[in-house]
């Protein structure tokens, strides 16, 4: 399954003695992805997953999306760890699906936890840029907002209290822009 949608997807696809146009493996990829997300075979599935985001095929995992595509995405990213572990590359790259599916679902609240999660993560090699913390803690933000618009829900999640905490983290990530932009100017 996974070799047909590489196929597919670089649009490499020969039946019948013709390569098939790029409309044609679009529907095809549909047809193929339709029938292997009803499989019940979980390791089936998350290997089915990483192909597809391998092979740049994000959106059609999400359209997809399904219980078991959150459990991937959140343990290939880490989440089951403790906040202050090491957060690898390849992980913060399996977290931005998760806050797509998130937003999609409407499940704003738990989109901001990850983007906070991502805002705040440790890594290996090097630390995370103040502008993209900064831009990572806006769209929390914006997420944890988006959350409180149906009051009862936000009330019972507390989400209030989540977005005061990611709006006063957000402010402490721009004095540091605003130090660190004043000590680049001097040097």
């Amino acid at each position: 399954v996974t070799n047909a949608l590489a196929a597919l997807a670089r649009h490499s696809v020969m039946c019948g003695g013709r390569a098939l146009t790029a409309v044609e493996c679009e529907e095809d990829t549909k047809r193929l992805l339709a029938v292997a997300m009803k499989s019940r075979d979980t390791l089936f599935l998350e290997h089915l997953y990483k192909a597809m985001l391998e092979l740049g095929l994000e959106s059609e995992l999400l359209d997809h999306g399904s219980n078991a595509l959150e459990a991937y995405l959140s343990k290939a990213g880490g989440l089951g760890q403790p906040n202050d572990s090491l957060v690898s590359a390849h992980q913060a790259r399996q977290l931005s699906p998760l806050v797509e599916l998130y937003k999609r679902r409407g499940q704003h609240s738990k989109a901001a936890a990850v983007l906070l999660r991502l805002a705040e993560r440790r890594t290996a090699d090097n630390a995370v840029p103040l502008q993209e913390r900064d831009q990572l803690m806006s769209q929390a933000l914006l997420q944890a907002r988006a959350g409180c618009l149906d009051k009862a829900r936000a009330e019972s999640l507390g989400v209030d209290e989540q977005v005061h905490l990611i709006a006063d983290k957000q402010k402490v990530v721009g004095f540091q822009l605003a130090i660190y932009v004043r000590l680049a100017e001097r040097l």
